[in-house]
């Protein structure tokens, strides 16, 4: 008889949770392989990077961890959208939060405690976890419109130049071969019919190549909007990451009455303090290297002693 398994650390929480969006996000993988496949790739990349120390855990139980904290996610996240309701007049995002973690503790047609500040600021933008998220897609839905277009006006094109005759009636060239009295005239309205059938065939093709070339032109002027507004869009959430993440550090815990929210702001602050810390290490030990490095080229020019 097996025995249980403990909870989840804080730290297990989060790596689950990196590596599930990692490999849900991949914009091919992730869309078309099976559950199977897709959870056997979560584990590896857990087992991967965990900590030796932390205990096995089996796909299953990886599985049931991330419907644990979607569910609760969403129902905090029902909260916050209440709490946000209710205070129209610019009430702070800490206070938003306490009154969601406090709302969702008083729901007596809830059984669900909110217990994942930890992976908060982890999973709240994955659409995953969001109730009812609104499709981003949109600019690309319009470029797809214009592709579409595209492909209208060359499918009419292509009936216009398949409605041309391209070839003529034989038994007519063989009377004009045969030396009728007619075979004459006949030859001089063919070649005038061929050569007409030939300028209108050039001026649709040239003008269904400018046309896309138009839509191209187009579709890469979007494209470029489109990658300036993502990264505005990113630099704006940093900073209101950034303002929050100070805010948050700066409290005075010990004039939060409530134990719950008293947690969940402490919980809030080791996770800020923890990814500094992370950050200043990489930012550290990037500069190592690249002093290392430029020390070793200046060293390899200088004779030896």
């Amino acid at each position: 008889m097996s025995s249980r398994q403990k909870n989840y650390a804080n730290d297990e929480d989060i790596l689950l949770c990196q590596v599930y969006m990692q490999i849900l996000q991949d914009p091919i993988i992730g869309t078309y392989e099976s559950s199977n496949l897709l959870w056997k790739r979560v584990e590896d990349a857990f087992v991967k990077d965990k900590d030796p120390a932390w205990p096995r855990r089996t796909q299953r139980s990886m599985q049931a961890r991330i419907q644990t904290i979607e569910k609760a996610t969403k129902k905090f996240r029902e909260c916050i959208q209440a709490a946000e309701a209710r205070n129209q007049n610019g009430a702070s995002y800490v206070d938003i939060m306490k009154e969601a973690a406090q709302t969702l503790k008083d729901d007596p047609n809830s059984k669900l405690d909110w217990k994942f500040s930890h992976v908060w600021e982890v999973i709240k933008n994955f659409e995953k976890f969001q109730d009812c998220a609104e499709s981003s897609r949109q600019p690309s839905h319009e470029i797809q419109s214009s592709d579409s277009e595209s492909q209208t006006h060359n499918s009419q094109a292509l009936l216009a130049l398949s409605s041309f005759p391209m070839c003529f009636d034989n038994d007519d060239d063989a009377q004009a071969r045969d030396g009728s009295s007619s075979s004459k005239s006949k030859r001089v309205k063919k070649a005038k019919q061929k050569t007409k059938i030939f300028e209108d065939t050039t001026s649709v093709i040239m003008a269904l190549e400018k046309q896309n070339e138009l839509l191209r032109d187009g579709m890469e002027k979007a494209n470029s909007q489109m990658n300036l507004f993502l990264e505005n869009q990113k630099a704006s959430i940093k900073l209101k990451q950034m303002k929050e993440e100070n805010k948050i550090l700066s409290m005075n815990l010990s004039s939060i009455t409530d134990p719950q929210s008293r947690a969940f702001f402490q919980a809030e602050k080791e996770r800020i303090l923890r990814k500094k810390a992370q950050q200043e290490d990489q930012t550290n030990d990037y500069a190592v290297r690249t002093y290392s490095s430029d020390f070793n080229d200046i060293r390899g020019d200088l004779p030896d002693y």
